[in-house]
């Protein structure tokens, strides 16, 4: 496996222990479509990953739980 930025590299699969086996970065289009399907095998644990943008929309901003 390629090491990505700064040297890391990301293992498909975990040792026989149940854990993550796979990480799809990126939740575009065909980032939905594969983690969908690699997640309907019940054995595979699947993680998707998005960055996204800032929030603009000021509906979007501040405390969730109502507080400030």
């Amino acid at each position: 496996m390629r090491p990505g930025p700064g040297g890391n590299s990301l293992n498909s699969e975990q040792d026989g222990d149940g854990g993550l086996r796979y990480v799809v970065v990126g939740a575009g289009a065909v980032g939905c479509v594969l983690a969908n399907r690699l997640s309907e095998d019940p054995d595979n644990q699947v993680l998707l990953l998005e960055h996204g943008g800032g929030d603009t929309n000021p509906m979007l901003q501040g405390n969730l739980s109502g507080r400030g």
